[in-house]
């Protein structure tokens, strides 16, 4: 699945690539998306109980998403603390309002990319921040998003209304790529 916009054709990220984006604004960066990334068990735990109400426990895709929100912590914990950081309000204000099938689109157009984007994320932090690959255990996780992908993919084909998942899927790049404004140069 391909979705558009594509995150790593944002600026932001094309900076980061290129080593040019300031130690300050990739802290602040990870202070805004920490809570992004801290709500995205929920998220996930909004759609298992919409489509599979009868499931018992933490399905699997939340635990690993609850054990990701402490492997962003860790790659943090080499960024001096931001002084200031944007809050990403229209991001969470707008999944926090979707249905359960726009927000499974959202987690698919956010997921499917994760691949590519955690790969190249890394190897700017190695290549131009001074990193140690042993601090970025977030995006090596996220290089393997194969599972949640074709949970995601499961979920829609069987349950979610196709016109809500598709519109989420477009809403969800638009949000994931306009967030990044916040921390692109002007």
């Amino acid at each position: 699945m391909s979705v558009q916009p594509r995150m790593l054709d944002h600026a932001f990220y094309r900076a980061w690539m290129n080593g040019e984006v300031p130690l300050g604004t990739l802290a602040a960066y990870h202070r805004s998306y920490h809570e992004f990334i801290s709500r995205i068990p929920a998220y996930w735990q909004r759609v298992v109980d919409a489509f599979q109400p009868g499931e018992t426990g933490e399905h699997p895709v939340v635990r690993e998403e609850r054990f990701h929100i402490l492997l962003w912590e860790k790659w943090g914990r080499r960024l001096a603390p931001p002084d200031s950081f944007p809050r990403l309000d229209s991001l969470l204000d707008s999944l926090d309002a979707m249905t359960p099938s726009g927000l499974l689109g959202a987690l698919q157009a956010f997921e499917v990319q994760q691949p590519e984007v955690a790969r190249t994320k890394k190897e700017g932090l190695i290549r131009h921040y001074g990193f140690r690959s042993e601090d970025l255990t977030y995006f090596d996780e996220h290089q393997k998003e194969e599972g949640h992908i074709a949970f995601g993919a499961g979920l829609a084909s069987r349950f979610a209304d196709q016109g809500e998942f598709a519109a989420g899927i477009g809403r969800g790049a638009l949000l994931c790529f306009n967030s990044l404004d916040s921390f692109a140069a002007p």
